[in-house]
């Protein structure tokens, strides 16, 4: 006969297999849930200029002078033109004028040009004032050839012009003396009884009067410019002047004239330009 397990038992065994959940799945723990992931609008790309390396001038050096003067040519027949330029840096003054003008009047910039038709042989300056008062003076000279013209069979000397190649000194007990080099002495015989012309330094005008060979030259005036360069210029400008009026006779062959005194004696060479 079957031994009976006692109720109170099976109920006790019943219970710890409910307390310990046997014969049941065990519930997954759920797990907690991620939030998903949001996605970030990518930046925009801004262009975003970089800074500009502007360059800051520099402050013009005061530096040595510079002066350049020229011309497009230096021979031009009568009533053509040439022009002149130049350019002058760190100086303090510049004046450009021509033969027998006042400096002074004639102020310019340190850059620039001009025309100029002179209707005879004319030397043209620039006149430099550098920063410790020195002056710098360049000369150039336009030589300009006569339009050929015909000669009174009465004044054959009227509408010639001339160029000096030697004179007498009286100081000097040599015979003529060349002309001094970067110097120019100039006779030119107008139509109308008046001569003038460059005396190296300064430009004269007078009077004269012809009688066959016989020539007289009243005593000239000069304008009254003071030249220091080349050396002697003055002393050279002073003695021809004084010889103009000692002139008695002339005479000319080909392209040369020659200037007697009274006496017979050569005063003066020239040559026509």
């Amino acid at each position: 006969m079957k031994k009976l397990v006692p109720i109170s038992t099976a109920i006790l065994v019943l219970m710890v297999i409910l307390a310990c959940g046997f014969g049941s799945r065990p519930t997954a723990t759920p797990q907690p849930t991620r939030p998903a992931a949001t996605k970030m609008p990518a930046p925009t790309a801004t262009n975003t200029p970089k800074p500009t390396n502007t360059a800051t001038p520099a402050p013009t050096p005061t530096g040595a002078p510079e002066v350049n003067f020229a011309v497009d040519r230096t021979q031009i027949k009568q009533g053509e033109c040439v022009t002149f330029s130049w350019r002058v840096e760190n100086v303090k003054a510049v004046y450009y004028y021509r033969e027998g003008d006042r400096w002074e009047d004639h102020g310019v910039a340190g850059q620039g040009s001009q025309q100029e038709c002179p209707p005879s042989s004319t030397a043209f300056y620039l006149r430099v004032v550098k920063p410790d008062e020195s002056i710098d003076l360049r000369q150039i000279a336009i030589t300009v050839e006569p339009v050929p013209t015909e000669t009174s069979a009465s004044d054959p000397l009227g509408g010639t012009r001339w160029r000096v190649r030697s004179y007498r000194d009286p100081a000097s007990s040599g015979g003529l003396s060349p002309v001094l080099i970067g110097t120019t002495l100039t006779v030119d015989f107008g139509r109308d009884g008046k001569v003038s012309g460059s005396a190296s330094c300064n430009t004269y005008s007078s009077t004269y009067v012809v009688q066959g060979n016989l020539l007289a030259i009243t005593l000239p005036t000069a304008t009254n410019l003071l030249c220091t360069e080349p050396t002697g210029i003055m002393e050279q400008e002073t003695v021809f002047l004084a010889l103009l009026p000692t002139i008695g006779s002339y005479s000319i062959a080909g392209s040369q004239l020659t200037l007697n005194s009274v006496s017979g004696q050569i005063v003066v060479e020239l040559v026509a330009y």
